[in-house]
């Protein structure tokens, strides 16, 4: 005979099934861990339809960097090649979110390593070749996370938006903290702003949850 026990019933297999609803089995898992672990995978889920391509949209998506706007090759045009030069049968949207995930880097929207989950994370935009702008959106459990940033010469300008009970290290490249301002204040002086320190060509702040408008007037001119 198997038995469920916990400190409330000592019960037959057949019985568990009858008190809660669940084999013996779940149930003495349940005894076992009071506090859920939460669903875990063994091993991440493979992505066979776009993982035998991912080489080449990695390769097309690094070029971009370089190339001027007007030259970019997009994720239509991405999908195109894809299906008429490399036979795939995949989904549009298939290219689309990889393009979206691979592309999230300019944007600057990371996990910060020293807090679990996206309840506090990092925002470092990627200035890179010749950009000029950059509009990038992502989602998390709190609500959308975005960091908008144009730049023209030696002025750059940074829209984030940071979801209600969350907080954010924002990167802001510059030269030095004077050169930063928030809403049109000091940025170090500014509401829900607090100052951590320069780090490499960036100053670095804490913010709350909210909207911000960071200019600052020494960020590297595009190429």
């Amino acid at each position: 005979m198997k038995y469920c026990v916990s400190s409330y019933y000592v019960i037959g297999y057949g019985d568990s099934l009858a008190v809660f609803g669940h084999s013996c089995n779940t149930v003495s898992k349940a005894v076992n861990n009071p506090i859920p672990p939460g669903y875990r995978l063994a091993q991440p889920r493979s992505k066979p339809a776009i993982e035998s391509f991912a080489h080449i949209l990695d390769e097309w998506i690094e070029q971009n960097k370089n190339t001027r706007r007007k030259q970019r090759m997009y994720v239509t045009k991405m999908y195109e090649r894809l299906c008429d030069e490399y036979s795939f049968t995949g989904h549009y949207s298939t290219v689309q979110r990889y393009v979206k995930e691979a592309t999230k880097g300019i944007g600057g929207i990371l996990p910060d390593p020293e807090n679990y989950g996206m309840k506090s994370f990092v925002i470092k935009p990627s200035l890179l070749g010749d950009l000029t702008y950059a509009n990038t959106t992502s989602g998390s459990y709190y609500g959308s996370i975005v960091s908008n940033w144009s730049r023209s010469a030696a002025t750059g300008k940074f829209h984030i938006e940071v979801p209600v009970n969350t907080t954010a290290k924002v990167y802001i490249p510059a030269k030095d903290v004077r050169d930063v301002t928030e809403s049109g204040k000091p940025a170090a002086k500014a509401n829900g702003v607090t100052l951590i320190g320069k780090d490499g060509d960036s100053v670095v702040f804490l913010i709350n949850s909210g909207e911000y408008d960071f200019t600052s007037l020494s960020v590297p001119p595009a190429k």
